[in-house]
């Protein structure tokens, strides 16, 4: 799998609903734009678990990024 942020696999999870993105700026246009909507929550997960983010009215609430050891391993 390439490395690329560009190439890898994220989950969008809003309310009962967990769709699959590709790419961490579609991801994240995706995520922003449900908050918005929504006034809700919405969680973004690489897939590998290295990266977490959290959305609240269309902003970025929180960033989670593991360096080393993560549960991948």
């Amino acid at each position: 799998m390439n490395d690329s942020p560009e190439f890898q696999t994220f989950q969008v999870m809003h309310g009962t609903t967990t769709q699959t993105i590709t790419g961490r700026a579609e991801a994240v246009t995706l995520a922003k734009s449900l908050s918005r909507e929504n006034n809700q929550r919405v969680a973004v997960e690489r897939v590998d678990g290295k990266v977490q983010m959290m959305f609240t009215g269309g902003s970025l609430d929180s960033f989670n990024c593991e360096t080393r050891g993560f549960k991948g391993d």
